[in-house]
């Protein structure tokens, strides 16, 4: 009987299990372990093994119980921690108290708020009721003159700044309230109604990622 063994390597130590095909399909399970960002694959060897009926039990029992600990533990996803209680999300819609803000603004930054959640941690968007919430005030959109450096074309700033509120429904503790800031620079003679939503992707992306971290590597 053909017995499996495969080499894992996990927080940078390596783990070696046994176990024969009867019992797991190896490329659902690597493909599995791949994409949650939890284990790469050093190698996947088969081998020959006279004790694989002794030992088939013993080896897959623990690996039963290697998965299940990993999965109803802490879960981490692309450098993400959360705990397992938390399983939903909501992210309110945004206000504006920014005057000369786009009016769509708000919108287009809540969107790209959830894609962003979406699809880089393993939760659940829900219109209402997330074990998490996040929500918002966009407070500041501002146009400002950059002085220029001798010889440097002169230049203005795009600035946003945004306050942002989040919400854990399982541990009041960890709810905070932060105000995240970033700009843009671009030459002052472009045209600025060409270049704004540019301008303002650029500046949503770092936000967004400003947040995203703040919410899910404080764990």
């Amino acid at each position: 009987m053909n017995l499996y063994r495969l080499h894992l390597l996990w927080n940078d130590e390596e783990i070696n299990l046994h176990y024969d095909s009867l019992f797991f399909s190896f490329s659902a399970l690597q493909k599995a372990l791949r994409s949650s960002g939890y284990v790469r694959f050093s190698r996947l060897e088969k081998e020959k093994n006279s004790f694989a009926q002794k030992s088939k039990f013993i080896f897959s029992s623990f690996l039963y119980l290697f998965f299940a600990l990993v999965f109803t533990g802490c879960y981490s996803f692309k450098g993400t921690s959360i705990p397992p209680g938390v399983q939903t999300f909501t992210v309110e819609k945004f206000d504006i108290r920014a005057s000369n803000s786009p009016a769509a603004l708000n919108q287009r930054f809540t969107d790209e708020l959830k894609d962003k959640i979406q699809r880089e941690s393993r939760l659940n968007l829900v219109n209402a009721d997330g074990d998490i919430e996040f929500s918002g005030t966009i407070t500041e959109y501002s146009i400002s003159p950059i002085a220029p450096r001798p010889g440097e074309e002169a230049e203005s700033r795009l600035q946003i700044s945004m306050s942002v509120e989040y919400v854990d429904l399982t541990d009041k503790e960890n709810n905070w309230t932060q105000t995240f800031s970033r700009y843009e620079d671009y030459p002052t003679t472009s045209d600025f109604t060409s270049i704004e939503d540019n301008l303002i992707g650029i500046i949503n992306e770092q936000i967004i990622e400003d947040i995203f971290n703040k919410a899910f590597t404080n764990w």
